[in-house]
This record gives structure tokens, C-alpha cells and sequence, in this order.
């Protein structure tokens, strides 16, 4: 007889060896199965809604090179190197006259003729144009690696940003020499380079462009305030200002977000705890983060971070919704509500997820600041044709036969006074108060508390 037949105690611990198996691993199976299958479910979702499961999904695509609008940009700030990097100095370092334009001349401190030598050098002149005509094309798209996942760099965002000073530099002195049309064609230059920038599909894009735009738009208000454009470049401008999309680049933003933290999740699935404090290097050292590194890349640990991504996943469906449908007045409310909504065992959630959702006041800024501009041209142009400004945006609306935009702050139409030598128009801007059209420059009023305001007077 075997010793299995043979031996009692044997086959009794055999048994309870299995018992105990069962016992301490059968919960851990199906809590594995059932965390896999909602995350396929999650997943599932957003391939079935035809967005990017990768950030390497969400990038733009790569036009040919005589397509490109980036192609002509290198050619004034420089080409991003293999690593990533831009080293070097662009065509405006190269020419000394970076503190001149960009610190003294934006901020009133040197006179026109002063910055006149900087911005009619033949060098200047070159790199102007050249971005004006990579502003012409349609397509654009740097050589970035999206592959990189949380590691990825942008690094020609300063570098475009100080473009956008440059141009509204050569703006304001084409202003000064009374060429109003060509200043607001350098401001249109400059938009749509913004609109280049707003392509890529992430936050940090967004928030570049949004930033450009206000600088683009500030000047066109001084520009106006210069003189009156010529009927044909406001209803150029008008035409084109109702072609920019504010609004689709950041939700096509916050899916390449999305994107870039399922990459995330499985880098860390992949790579080893080194990988996730190259990540997170805050977490260096740190025990805690050590134990929840070891947890996430074994075995035993991927029910747990299936379950953090599928809160993550989640929460920025949630965020999402509340981008695009909460009123202004309850943003911030359910934008908390979400940020404390995330578990203490979600914690890549915590970390990689922060509440983009109140990032929503940057892109109405930016909206609120194309719509001020348009309805200013189209007073400009009411004024030419019958020799005075609107008395109010009804009598402007009557006139163009279409309805102006609305505040986005407010979810009602703009607010217009008419002045002995001008107007104002505002939007009630984030703080959601009627500031009676004061603006940050005013005495008592702050940025976080004032109106947006467009005020022409002349």
C-alpha cells in the first residue's frame, strides 16, 4: 500500500495545507478577477468612445516636413535634440536684444525708437516672417516623444512663448507708426500660433496657449486704442476670430491626461521601484513608498493597482463631466468634492490626478478674451459705416444679424456701456461678481476679484 493510503496524518495534513490555501488565496483570486474585469470594463469604455488609451495615441500626428508649421519654427527657436532638449539659443538670443524687447520694451520702460533698432535688424525681420509663415500652415506637430509617458518634455514652450512677446513687440511699434492693420495682423500671426501650441493634447499645452492669447489680445486692445483698423481688416479679423476653437483643445487636453497616467500605471506595472521614483522622486527614501513600489510590481500586488487605476480612471471621467457640463458657480464645490472623494488606498491616484477641473477658468478666459476682441471689431466696424459706437449690444446685434457671443462665466450675454470717447465691454470673469467693467488695473481691485474687461477709448 502507498504511504498515502497508509498514513492518516498524512492525508489530514495534505488536507488542511489545501484548506489553508483556499482559505488565504481564494479571496486574493477573485479579488484579482473581479478588479481585472472591472478594469477591462473601464478600458473597454474609452475604446468604445474611440479616445486615446496611450498618450502615444493622443499625439498629433506627424505631417510631412513641408507641411509643418513646426519645421518653420525650428528654424527660429531652435530643434529639439535627441534627448529631448532644446539646447542652444535661438535667432533672438543670438541678436542681444532680448532684455531690450522682451523686459524694457513690453513694459513701457525704453521709448519706440529705442526698440525700433532691435525689431528692424534684418536678423529680426528673417525670424518674424518666418513665423508668420509657419502661422499660415494648417498642420503642426513638433518631434516630441510621446512614447515617454510622465517623463515626456516640452521644451520649445518657452521658447514659443517668447516668440509671442516678440510678435507683440513688433505689434505695438507698428501701432505707434499708426499701421494699425499690420499690428493686428502680427496679433493674428500670434493666435494662431497659439492655436499650434493648443494642439497638443495636454494640459500644460493648454495653459501655454491660454497665456499667449491674453498677451496677443491685450495688445490688439492697445492697438485699437491707437486708431481704428480699415473695414477690411476687421471683417478679416472677425472671420477669423470666429473660426478659433477654445474650447475643444482642452478636452481633447484632459483625454491626453488620461492618457498619460494609464501610461503611467503600466510603467509601474513593468518597471521596477527605481523606475517609480524617477517618476515620483519626492518619494525617494521613503519607506512607505518602497513597501507600495514592491506591492505594485508583484504578483501578488496587481489586484491593488488594478483598483487604483480604475479609481483613477474614474475620477477623471468625473472631472470631465464636471468640465463639461457644472455652472461656473458650482465648480469649485464639486471639484473639491472630488479631490477629497479619492480613497487613501488609491494613492497613485492621489498623486497623479490632480482636480483639473478648475483649470476650466482658463480656457473661459481665453474664450472670454477672443469674444471681447470680435465684438470691439464689430463696434469699430458699426461706428464706420454710421459715425458712432453702439448704444448698446442689442442695437450692435440688430446690426450684424447674428447673435454676439455670451459670457461663459456668466451664461448670459456680455455686459456693454457706451463712454462720451468710447466703450467698455466686460465679462463678470471668475469671481462671477458684476464689477461695474473694472478691471485689474483699477485702484482696489485684484485679478482674482475684478472683471475682464475691454475698454476702448479714443
Amino acid at each position: 500500500m502507498s504511504l498515502w493510503r497508509e498514513s492518516l496524518a498524512l492525508r489530514v495534513t495534505v488536507f488542511i495545507l489545501l484548506g489553508l490555501v483556499v482559505l488565504l488565496f481564494g479571496p486574493w483570486a477573485y479579488l484579482d478577477w473581479q478588479m481585472q474585469r472591472d478594469l477591462d470594463l473601464e478600458l473597454k469604455r474609452i475604446g468604445d468612445a474611440g479616445e486615446p488609451l496611450t498618450l502615444t495615441d493622443a499625439a498629433p500626428e506627424m505631417p510631412p516636413p513641408s507641411e509643418n508649421a513646426a519645421e518653420l519654427y525650428q528654424q527660429v527657436i531652435g530643434r529639439i535634440a535627441a534627448d529631448g532638449t532644446m539646447p542652444g539659443s535661438d535667432a533672438f538670443e543670438l541678436t542681444g536684444y532680448v532684455d531690450l524687447i522682451e523686459r524694457d520694451y513690453l513694459a513701457g520702460n525704453v521709448t519706440h525708437e529705442e526698440a525700433r533698432a532691435a525689431l528692424e535688424d534684418p536678423r529680426i525681420v528673417q525670424a518674424l516672417e518666418t513665423l508668420r509663415q509657419g502661422s499660415q500652415c494648417e498642420k503642426y506637430a513638433f518631434p516630441i516623444n510621446w512614447g515617454a509617458g510622465p517623463a515626456i518634455l516640452f521644451p520649445h514652450y518657452a521658447k514659443m512663448r517668447k516668440a509671442a512677446r516678440w510678435m507683440s513687440a513688433k505689434s505695438k511699434l507698428c501701432a505707434h507708426d499708426g499701421e494699425v492693420d499690420e499690428a493686428l495682423d502680427w496679433a493674428r500671426v500670434s493666435l494662431r500660433m497659439s492655436e499650434h501650441v493648443a494642439g497638443d493634447p495636454m494640459l500644460i499645452s493648454q495653459l501655454v496657449a491660454t497665456a499667449w492669447q491674453a498677451v496677443a489680445t491685450a495688445q490688439a486692445q492697445e492697438t485699437l486704442k491707437a486708431g481704428a483698423p480699415s473695414p477690411e481688416m476687421a471683417r478679416e479679423m472677425i472671420a477669423y476670430l470666429r473660426t478659433v476653437d477654445a474650447k475643444g483643445p482642452f478636452d481633447r487636453a484632459f483625454l491626453g491626461e488620461r492618457a498619460m497616467g494609464m501610461d503611467t500605471f503600466e510603467m509601474i506595472r513593468r518597471e521596477n521601484l527605481g523606475k517609480l521614483v524617477e517618476v515620483f522622486p519626492e518619494s525617494e527614501g521613503i519607506s512607505p513608498w518602497s513597501l507600495l513600489g514592491t506591492l505594485y510590481s508583484s504578483r501578488f500586488g496587481r489586484p491593488f493597482v488594478n483598483n487604483d487605476q480604475i479609481i483613477y480612471l474614474r475620477l477623471m471621467r468625473s472631472q470631465i463631466e464636471v468640465v463639461n457640463n457644472a455652472p461656473p458657480q458650482e465648480r469649485d464645490k464639486r471639484a473639491s468634492e472630488l479631490e477629497t472623494s479619492v480613497p487613501s488606498i488609491a494613492v497613485l491616484s492621489q498623486m497623479m490626478a490632480p482636480i483639473f477641473a478648475r483649470s476650466v477658468d482658463k480656457r473661459d478666459q481665453a474664450i472670454v478674451n477672443l469674444d471681447l476682441f470680435e465684438i470691439a471689431l464689430q463696434a469699430e466696424l458699426y461706428r464706420a459705416q454710421r459715425g458712432e459706437w453702439p448704444a448698446d449690444l442689442q442695437a450692435l446685434q440688430d446690426a450684424i444679424g447674428y447673435s454676439l457671443p455670451e459670457d461663459p462665466f456668466a451664461r448670459a450675454p456680455y455686459h456693454y456701456r457706451r463712454e462720451p470717447d468710447g466703450f467698455v465691454i466686460w465679462s463678470l470673469g471668475t469671481d462671477l461678481d458684476d464689477d461695474g467693467g473694472h478691471g485689474p488695473k483699477d485702484p482696489g481691485y485684484e485679478y482674482e476679484n475684478c472683471d475682464i474687461v475691454w475698454k476702448l477709448a479714443r
